[in-house]
């Protein structure tokens, strides 16, 4: 089973604390050697998005993110788990190593 976990972040949020990094590293470290890490990252802030659309068959772009709200996605795992229970699990653990909240869902395909 395949999950994504969007580490959500707000616009008044400081950058990581030492002790944050620490405990991102070390859930990193636990999920890669228990073979479910699949691909982490950070995102930079939505304020250096560029939007696409080139459907009506012109270019058409806007530096802008999707969502125009306080909350955003700064980061992800990507995780291929047994079951449910243990991507929650990990959901939690990345809650609490970032200090932020997490959006937990599953993957199609």
């Amino acid at each position: 089973m395949k999950y994504i976990l969007f580490v959500i972040d707000t616009v008044a949020r400081s950058p990581h604390s030492v002790e944050e990094m620490e405990a991102i590293d070390a859930l990193n470290d636990e999920m890669e050697q228990a073979g479910h890490r699949l691909f982490a990252c950070g995102l930079e802030h939505p304020s250096l998005s560029t939007l696409w659309d080139i459907r009506s068959g012109k270019q058409n772009t806007e530096t802008a993110s999707l969502l125009s709200t306080q909350e955003f996605y700064s980061g992800f795992w990507i995780v291929d788990v047994p079951n449910e229970d243990t991507a929650h699990y990990y959901a939690k653990k990345g809650s609490e190593a970032c200090q932020r909240r997490v959006e937990l869902r599953q993957m199609i395909g």
